[in-house]
C-alpha cells in the first residue's frame, strides 16, 4: 500500500508541474513573438529611412525642384574633398546651384551600398559608401553621411555629409550602372 501512496503522490506533482510548465513555453512563445514582431518593425522603419534617401538620390538626378521636396528646408549639406577642403550649403542653395541635374544635358546617378542605418524615435542616420557618375561616365566616389528627421509627412533629410574621392575608390558591389 505504501508503493501506492508514493505513486499517487508523484502523480500529482507531475500534474502540478504541467500548468507551469505550460505557462513558461507560453510566456516563451509570447516573448518571441513580440521580439519578431519587434525585429519586422525596426526593418520596417529603416526601410522607410532608405527610401527617404533613395528619394534624395532620385531627387539629384531629376533637378531642383524634385531634390528640394526631400529636404528640411533648414537643412545643409556639407562636401568634403581631400584637395579642396570642405564646402557648405544651405539647402535651398545645394539645390539652385545646379549641383542637381533635371537637365536635358546632364544626368547624374548616384548610388548606395551597405548602408548602415540607426534610428531612434524621430531621428535617424545613415552611414553609406556611394558611387557618382556624371552622364555614365564614372566621376567619384566616397561616403555619405545623412541625418534624417521623422515629420509629418515621413522621413525627411535635414542634412547631408559627404567625402568627394575621385580615386582609390573600392569597385561597387552593384557592379557597372545601367546604361
Amino acid at each position: 500500500m505504501g508503493e501506492k501512496m508514493g505513486f499517487s503522490a508523484t502523480r500529482s506533482k507531475r500534474r502540478a508541474t504541467l500548468p507551469i510548465i505550460a505557462a513558461a513555453l507560453l510566456v516563451g512563445l509570447l516573448t518571441a513573438s513580440l521580439s519578431a514582431s519587434g525585429a519586422i518593425a525596426r526593418q520596417a522603419e529603416e526601410d522607410r529611412v532608405l527610401a527617404a534617401v533613395q528619394a534624395f538620390f532620385d531627387g539629384l538626378a531629376a533637378g531642383p525642384e524634385a531634390l528640394q521636396a526631400t529636404l528640411l528646408d533648414e537643412g545643409s549639406v556639407t562636401r568634403l574633398r581631400e584637395r579642396g577642403g570642405v564646402l557648405e550649403w544651405n539647402i535651398q542653395t545645394f539645390a539652385e546651384l545646379g549641383v542637381a541635374g533635371g537637365d536635358n544635358d546632364t544626368r547624374l546617378l548616384e548610388r548606395m551600398w551597405d548602408a548602415t542605418v540607426l534610428v531612434h524615435g524621430p531621428l535617424a542616420q545613415v552611414w553609406t559608401p556611394y558611387d557618382f557618375y556624371v552622364n555614365g561616365e564614372f566621376s567619384h566616389c566616397g561616403v555619405d553621411s545623412f541625418t534624417l528627421i521623422k515629420t509629418t509627412d515621413g522621413w525627411t533629410v535635414a542634412g547631408v555629409a559627404y567625402t568627394v574621392e575621385p580615386t582609390g575608390c573600392t569597385p561597387s558591389p552593384l557592379g557597372p550602372p545601367r546604361r
